[in-house]
């Protein structure tokens, strides 16, 4: 007896934001998973299919050093906005500048938390796998509520580690979220368009191009700005693979929740 190869759809229907797992909402995506599980599972699980069912959900070496890449780049760009901000040249839009300083500077923190989350994770997975196939066996062949008692104490911690909470919910403040991937995605759509650049009322109504504009602009200023875009591009990227790997671990508890609902449940 085994557990088969088999693929779910993997695009969650009602959770689109980390703030969205509930209970309430995981018993709703739950109930297409169970019915998949319910027809392909077969007994003794095997860890190995485990590894093929969860595997997809699991971080990645390449993740985590996507990660930390972009939060080489946060400093200098956060640097070179900082002295743009410190000159008071004319050019430049100081309102503009500040706003650029304040969406990259809020970026560092919540990406080192979230490299920190995902080393841990990455470090756990082998773990996870030998104890969820263990707990998921140990809840098929339930004998006393004590037993069931200790295998809902041992899935509590699998939660936990996961959700970074004790609750269902996934404890997203300290981590990246939606702020930073839209603020991320709000510079690299402005700053090419002369976001950082003041520009002259004639200018504004008449609407002429940044490409116009820019031709009364220093080289030199035009180079400070593209090396700002550019290490915004570098640290959406981190970015953009952190709030990735956040999603994936909410994706991961709803699989988990769907699996202890079949096993308590058939």
């Amino acid at each position: 007896m085994y557990l088969k190869a088999y693929h779910f759809t993997r695009v969650m229907i009602y959770i689109h934001k980390l703030d969205q797992l509930t209970p309430g909402i995981a018993d709703i995506e739950s109930v297409s998973l169970i019915r998949e599980i319910k027809s392909e599972t077969r007994f003794p699980i095997s860890e190995e299919g485990m590894k093929r069912k969860f595997t997809e959900f699991f971080v990645k070496e390449l993740d985590i050093a996507a990660m930390q890449e972009a939060l080489q780049n946060a400093q200098p760009a956060i640097d070179e906005i900082a002295a743009l901000i410190e000159k008071k040249d004319p050019d430049f839009e100081e309102v503009n500048l500040l706003r650029a300083y304040k969406l990259v500077n809020e970026v560092p923190d919540s990406l080192m938390e979230n490299i920190n989350y995902a080393k841990e994770i990455f470090e756990w997975q082998n773990e996870f796998l030998i104890e969820i196939t263990n707990v998921f066996n140990g809840l098929a062949n339930i004998k006393s509520s004590q037993e069931l008692l200790n295998f809902n104490e041992r899935l509590n911690k699998i939660f936990m580690k996961i959700l970074r909470n004790d609750e269902f919910t996934f404890k997203f403040q300290d981590v990246i979220h939606e702020g930073h991937v839209e603020h991320m995605n709000d510079l690299k759509t402005i700053l090419p368009q002369g976001f950082l650049f003041k520009i002259l009322i004639e200018e504004e109504l008449n609407k002429v191009d940044f490409n116009v504009i820019q031709k009364r602009i220093a080289r030199a200023k035009l180079d400070a700005a593209d090396r700002i875009w550019n290490g915004v591009l570098e640290i959406k990227k981190g970015v953009d693979k952190a709030y990735q790997i956040n999603m994936k671990m909410i994706e991961l508890s709803v699989m988990l929740y769907s699996y202890v609902k079949f096993f308590k449940h058939r």
